[in-house]
């Protein structure tokens, strides 16, 4: 039952996504508080809309997962984009000067304090509501830090001549959004409402540990690149150096990471939550297979944004809702959770390749040392997929996933030596 709140509040939410951060920091008139203002108006708006359908939809919600009597639970979620509407974007704009500090600890500390909420009240009381205030508590306290670190003052207004930039920029984000409900959410809703909560529930154990580390990775990566590459555009020699920099820093941190958790993420899953949230060690391999590719993908994805091109996002990610199809009719032949992360595992592997392909065609020469990542993330994957679903011995399995990280930081800074050079002087 708590799943269903992260599920909801992620769909509803995600429909609605925006990206004005991402505009505050690559647009070349960033600086511009007017614009900001702008942005902060609409992020307000985006709040109070979001807030109105999850409270007005909440008895139609704890009835789809079949749980009525958590109405009331989803009214109270309502406030979580509420509140968040009111978040200061100058936390995001000071990331173009490469100052990341500031959004770090606002991040860190009110996730500390929402783990601290959600175990406390889960210590006391042992029920869903754990989440909920967790959720409550984490979103309060970030909202409140943004203004706390700002340097401006919260401003809220309106210019014209903005309008079509800021359409232009958001619009593809928009509609990803609409377009990610399907991709990242639509499996849960699948298994959800046509296997049960209960599976719902395993489901969700399996990739709660991967999606973590996704989540993480995907911010930390997406949020240094962004600006990194955006602030040398205009100059193609530095681009091209920064850009193959990022590639080999992705590629390693999808293997290094997800390969392991292949092998071994239903045995962390079993620690964690117990042997009642176990399942089948194929569920966790083709999710992390999924979880990897999707993170790998965020290379061609920053490549574009930084020129301002927000529809590879969408266009990629249309591509990988194609999955829930395929989760839905390998659900009703009886294939269950392992079909469905198969099917995701597929979808993401055809999103990350049309990723690439379509960037080809808009930056040409822009993924000139592309091609030995690409093969060293397929090969490195196919390896993981036939050790988790192939090798029994477990002591393999340990000395593989053992030998998987300093094998792929090897290859990394052997191939591109100047890397932690690079990082170091700034580019």
């Amino acid at each position: 039952m708590a799943v269903t709140f992260a599920v909801t509040l992620s769909i509803l939410e995600a429909a609605f996504a925006h990206g004005f951060e991402k505009l505050l920091i690559q647009d070349s008139e960033g600086e511009d508080e007017t614009l900001q203002s702008m942005l902060q108006t609409i992020l307000v708006g985006r709040g109070f809309l979001v807030a109105a359908l999850i409270f007005f939809s909440a008895s139609w919600i704890a009835h789809l997962f079949s749980i009525p009597d958590a109405t009331f639970a989803y009214q109270l979620l309502a406030l979580v984009p509420l509140i968040r509407g009111f978040a200061h974007l100058d936390v995001k704009r000071v990331q173009r000067e490469l100052r990341f500090a500031p959004d770090l600890g606002v991040q860190l500390l009110s996730q500390l304090v929402g783990v601290v909420v959600a175990a406390s009240y889960a210590w006391v009381s042992g029920n869903y509501w754990a989440m909920l205030w967790g959720i409550l508590a984490q979103v309060t306290v970030q909202t409140v830090l943004t203004h706390v670190v700002a340097v401006r003052r919260f401003r809220l207004g309106w210019r014209q001549e903005y309008t079509r930039r800021v359409l232009g920029f958001s619009w593809p984000l928009m509609l990803n959004g609409l377009v990610l409900i399907l991709s990242s959410q639509g499996d849960r809703l699948l298994v959800g409402a046509r296997l049960s909560v209960a599976d719902l529930a395993i489901y969700s154990a399996a990739a709660m540990l991967l999606t973590a580390g996704l989540m993480f990775l995907a911010k930390v990566a997406g949020e240094l690149s962004l600006p990194w590459l955006s602030a040398v555009k205009h100059d193609k020699d530095r681009y091209l150096r920064r850009h193959s920099v990022v590639g080999a820093a992705v590629a390693t941190a999808s293997v290094a990471v997800f390969g392991p958790l292949a092998v071994i993420g239903m045995d962390i899953t079993r620690l964690i939550f117990g042997a009642r949230y176990g399942g089948p060690d194929a569920l966790v391999a083709w999710l992390a297979l999924a979880m990897g590719l999707r993170f790998f993908r965020v290379w061609p994805i920053v490549t574009a944004m930084s020129f301002g091109d927000t529809r590879n996002l969408m266009v990629s990610n249309l591509v990988r809702g194609l999955g829930v199809f395929g989760a839905y009719f390998l659900i009703i032949s009886g294939a269950g959770l392992v079909g469905v992360a198969a099917a995701a595992a597929i979808a993401e592997g055809l999103a990350t390749f049309v990723a690439f392909f379509r960037l080809r065609r808009v930056a040409r020469g822009m993924l000139a040392p592309s091609g030995f990542w690409l093969v060293f993330v397929a090969v490195s994957f196919a390896a993981s997929m036939a050790v988790a679903l192939m090798v029994d011995a477990q002591a393999a399995r340990i000395a593989y996933t053992v030998s998987v990280v300093p094998v792929s930081l090897g290859v990394m800074l052997w191939f591109e030596p100047r890397l932690l050079g690079i990082f170091r002087r700034g580019g």
